[in-house]
């Protein structure tokens, strides 16, 4: 069923302004026009969402596609007041992409949950049928180990849903939503648009690409778009709000922190494909206090410094196989 207001309350009431629509060719666009046209109407958080984009625009220009209610794109206006200098504007990607890292986290240690509960109910069923006394026992080691599944659904998801510098998630190395933030010059001050693109229930044919995945195929069954949009605006609402308090340094904020826990490139082995076509390999090994990845050479040249700062760029993350190095 598509998205309504209606539909959405919690977010809704995380948002400054939602608007649902049934189809949109871009949610950036529509948000960034909407915006254009009546400014004093779109608050900060206000949000354009829809589950059917017909024409979403990712890095470099790229447009894809999905089946209608297969994904989710969500379109946030931020206006933050106080306006950020310029340098504190390039947490906001980041910002983004932890804030979905988190809210796909949730969906996925929810769903484990669901499934625990579901097999506890059916065991102590089971065991009714068989013997009262059983099912006492059954519901009684049931609620005992209640509190230690649930913890172990949300390290289980912690292992699984990583954030891609800057800003792709990825379950278990594979993408399931995406980034794409935009300046927005605005009378007063600049604003930022940041679209995200969350995969939902397309199936295995409905990908992409092969190292994408959606929410179903990771076993969510029965997905709570609403739980999952409100956390990602609560949690990115939250990021912003702590940078603003710390007069944009992102150290004190612990924002560096936060984004830095979630980053799964750290530690890897990585390709980047920097602006101006040059190309980059090492291994990643933190994020900078400005929020660069920093990565050390994989064949630095005499006279090159062992390790650099990358600011922007398409970083692919390197696994080795049986076969040789791949791509993932």
């Amino acid at each position: 069923m598509p998205p309504t207001s209606a539909l959405l309350p919690r977010s809704s009431a995380a948002a400054g302004r939602l608007v649902a629509l049934p189809h949109a060719l871009s949610t950036n666009d529509e948000l960034t026009e909407r915006v254009r046209t009546a400014p004093s109407e779109w608050p900060h958080l206000s949000v354009v969402v829809t589950d059917d984009q017909r024409a979403g625009r990712g890095r470099l220009g790229r447009v894809w596609t999905a089946e209608a209610g297969t994904s989710l794109a969500v379109s946030v206006l931020l206006r933050p007041q106080p306006a950020f200098s310029p340098d504190v504007y390039g947490w906001i990607p980041l910002a983004a992409g932890a804030a979905m890292t988190l809210a796909v986290r949730e969906a996925l240690a929810g769903a484990s949950e669901i499934a625990r509960d579901s097999d506890a109910n059916a065991s102590a069923n089971a065991a009714a049928d068989a013997d009262a006394d059983a099912n006492a026992d059954a519901n009684g080691n049931a609620h005992a180990n209640a509190g230690a599944e649930s913890e172990s659904a949300a390290k289980s998801a912690e292992r699984r849903v990583h954030l891609k510098w800057p800003n792709d998630v990825l379950i278990e190395g594979r993408k399931v939503a995406g980034v794409l933030s935009e300046l927005l010059a605005l009378p007063n001050a600049p604003a930022v648009v940041v679209g995200v693109g969350l995969n939902l229930s397309m199936t295995a044919e409905q990908l992409p690409v092969p190292t994408a995945t959606s929410l179903a195929l990771a076993g969510v069954r029965d997905i709570d778009v609403d739980a999952v949009l409100a956390r990602f605006l609560t949690e990115l609402d939250e990021m912003l709000h702590a940078l603003q308090q710390a007069d944009g340094d992102a150290v004190a904020a612990g924002v560096h922190a936060r984004v830095a826990a979630l980053l799964g490139t750290v530690g890897r082995d990585i390709r980047a494909d920097l602006p101006g076509g040059d190309t980059l390999e090492g291994r990643a090994t933190g994020l900078a206090p400005d929020g660069r990845l920093l990565v050390r050479r994989r064949d630095a040249a005499p006279g090159q410094a062992p390790e650099v700062a990358v600011a922007a760029g398409g970083i692919t993350h390197l696994r080795l196989t049986g076969s040789g190095e791949t791509l993932g």
